[in-house]
């Protein structure tokens, strides 16, 4: 599930590319949404099916597979089920195990099937990470099938970021200057699912104030997350579960959203699954932090923790475990906080 090294566009490039199939109705049979970053995944994914569905009934008209625990003949039989008083069938994938090897003889199923479904039935993938070397992606990507638009939700600039938060706290009524935007990126990382939620503990804390000051941050705002994640992961390659629960624990009395933990744990994984695989093909550091879209000082900082764990195959296993965990909590089966601890106690 590793990503890719192709030098991509700039993100807000890669979205206007994306939406514009969106807003002109030149629907592709597949959709494929993917990267580290869930806040935009979610985004993307729900324009998406917006746009299939066309104001048709989601309740009948959209079917929603998750995790591991479905089969290729499911997903066909609702396949050829043509869409009721509506324009389009929409079948969404999310957070599934489909690009693991434990699901192959699912996926290659599905990459045979591609190609044969009606035209109104449109399949969306929204993914942690995939594999281009599946068949099931080279299907839908290569045009074999019809073709597939596709947004890889990772690598946003620094820029861009910073221009989000200063949006969002905009929409508030509230400012904030360079200085503390740089203070503020340092205490919430990169990850936009936790920039929302350090932006909106911001914004509550500020009140009737309009101007985000270094001592509103330095007092309300959770520090270093990401930092803590990477703790946990040591922890987790250890076997020190005592560790990783006290860390979990840490991270919630500082009111970080377990949902916001379990993305971070999934990013870092899958950051670390592909250092590892580019450690094979180059020892140029300077190549890999630009692939991964990594300063070269975080970058070095991370080969101690690749390192910590014996294979690719063992990284896979635990992103394949994260993958299932956020599926159990978006499919209702458990809540986010009882599938991030799961998880953890069985790493």
């Amino acid at each position: 599930m590793a990503g890719h090294d192709r030098k991509e566009p700039p993100f807000l490039e890669r979205l206007a590319k994306f939406n514009e199939v969106l807003q002109i109705g030149a629907f592709t049979p597949y959709f494929i949404v993917y990267g580290e970053q869930a806040y935009l995944r979610n985004q993307s994914r729900d324009a998406v099916r917006e746009a299939l569905l066309d104001g048709g009934d989601p309740q009948m008209n959209c079917a929603v597979f998750t995790g591991s625990d479905f089969t290729a003949r499911e997903v066909i039989d609702l396949a050829e089920t043509l869409p009721f008083f509506a324009p389009r069938r929409v079948i969404l994938f999310e957070s599934t195990g489909l690009w693991g090897r434990e699901m192959t003889q699912e996926a290659d199923a599905l990459a045979d099937y591609f190609g044969t479904q009606p035209e109104t039935t449109f399949f969306v993938f929204s993914e942690p990470g995939i594999d281009r070397k599946r068949r099931l992606y080279t299907k839908m990507a290569g045009g074999k099938a019809g073709g597939a638009s596709i947004l890889a939700c990772e690598n946003v600039e620094d820029a861009t970021l910073r221009k989000w938060i200063q949006a969002r706290l905009r929409r508030e009524g509230k400012t904030i200057d360079g200085a503390v935007l740089a203070l503020f990126r340092q205490y919430a990382g990169d990850d936009m699912m936790n920039i929302a939620s350090e932006t909106d503990k911001l914004i509550s804390f500020l009140g009737d104030r309009q101007a985000v000051t270094s001592e509103d941050i330095r007092a309300i705002c959770t520090p270093v997350v990401q930092d803590r994640i990477f703790e946990m992961i040591d922890a987790i390659a250890g076997g020190e579960r005592d560790r990783s629960m006290g860390i979990y624990m840490d991270l919630i009395r500082l009111q970080t959203p377990p949902q916001v933990i379990l993305s971070l744990l999934q990013k870092q994984y899958n950051r670390l699954l592909q250092i590892r695989e580019l450690q094979r093909q180059t020892q140029d550091t300077a190549e890999i932090a630009r692939v991964v879209g990594l300063p070269v000082w975080m970058l070095r900082r991370l080969y101690p923790l690749v390192g910590r764990y014996r294979s690719a195959a063992q990284l896979e296993r635990i992103l394949d475990a994260c993958v299932q965990a956020d599926a159990d909590y978006k499919s209702g089966q458990m809540t986010d906080r009882i599938a991030l601890e799961a998880l953890i106690t069985a790493l």
